[in-house]
């Protein structure tokens, strides 16, 4: 035995040793510091812990490798599925269609936020409302965005949350017979920077602008607090605690000084703003129930009670007038 400085203890052993090499290895191994500390901490300081390190994950200069990882990885004693990992740490920040077990699982791409841009775009069909065609015959500086979700609401067109058998595609956006179909989004400050960051990523790496056609989507959409309320009874906008003003600011903020080389809701924007300028009669029709319909309906016949009532009293009155109008004809005879 030799001691060295600071009390360290060195051992020599002349011999080969099997029992004394795995009880020193078993030692090493049930360290602490031998395997990540992060879920080690008191639940409280982790949940606080885990919401600036996921911030820090989603930054585009912070990301590193997967080449790294996977050598990272391999050190452990335990053989790990990246995406069973990474997934449950972004619950919240992901659809429910990229949690599904059942989701088509991407290769591991350049890095962390590469592997989630991934995620969203396999969960989704976004080229489904790439119409081609019509994208040869217009050209990019043809197109013009929707107007605001108040404006083509007064309109005729009608907003429906989008769902796939319980679970959606974050870009599947689809308009069909007047209805304008968008899966649930929640705004919050991980969603944001998570697509601030993937637009970044689409603005250096040379990808497919999918995730920017989608905000720049949304930006046309949501000009004021009036359009983000119209969107909120049908869950399209999520029920957080964030003011209406706060959501429209921050699709505002994501789409500034940003480049957007293809709009793949071209021809999506194209049918609804066509919609919107035809049929005089839908428009009246869509004021009438803006404007007469949905508030009598909330105000005054918001139970099944409240209905039956009017009902029996609007009978009554008719008898009471046919009664009227039967005696007044009866008089009138007789002179």
């Amino acid at each position: 035995m030799t001691i060295i400085a600071n009390d360290d203890v060195a051992i020599d052993v002349e011999t080969a040793n099997r029992n004394l090499a795995k009880s020193i290895e078993s030692r090493i191994q049930s360290h602490p510091l031998s395997k990540s500390c992060i879920y080690r901490v008191p639940e409280k300081l982790r949940s606080k812990a885990e919401a600036e390190l996921r911030r820090d994950l989603l930054l585009l200069e912070n990301q590193i490798p997967f080449i790294v990882l996977e050598k990272l990885l391999n050190l452990t004693s335990e053989k790990y599925d990246i995406h069973k990992i990474i997934k449950p740490f972004f619950n919240g920040i992901l659809p429910a269609s990229v949690q599904d077990d059942r989701a088509a699982a991407p290769n591991y791409g350049k890095h962390l936020l590469d592997l989630l841009r991934s995620y969203l775009i396999l969960s989704s069909n976004p080229l489904e409302c790439y119409d081609e065609e019509l994208t040869k015959t217009l050209q990019f500086y043809d197109w013009e965005p929707t107007k605001c979700a108040t404006d083509i609401s007064e309109a005729g067109v009608k907003f429906k949350t989008s769902t796939r058998y319980g679970n959606y595609g974050l870009f599947d956006i689809k308009f069909d017979n007047g209805a304008l179909e968008i899966p649930p989004f929640r705004f919050g400050e991980s969603v944001t920077v998570l697509f601030r960051n993937l637009i970044a990523l689409e603005q250096c790496q040379g990808h497919q602008h999918l995730v920017t056609s989608y905000v720049f989507l949304l930006h046309g959409l949501l000009k004021s607090p009036d359009d983000v309320k119209l969107l909120r009874p049908s869950m399209i906008v999520g029920r957080l605690a964030i003011d209406d003003q706060t959501v429209v600011n921050e699709v505002k903020n994501l789409c500034k000084g940003v480049v957007l080389n293809e709009f793949y809701y071209k021809s999506l924007c194209h049918g609804v703003n066509a919609y919107c300028r035809t049929d005089c009669w839908r428009k009246c029709k869509a004021t009438w129930e803006r404007d007469y319909l949905k508030p009598l309906r909330r105000d005054y016949f918001n139970t099944p009670w409240a209905f039956v009532s009017f009902a029996a009293a609007v009978i009554l009155l008719l008898l009471t007038t046919i009664q009227t109008l039967y005696s007044l004809l009866s008089y009138y005879l007789r002179l």
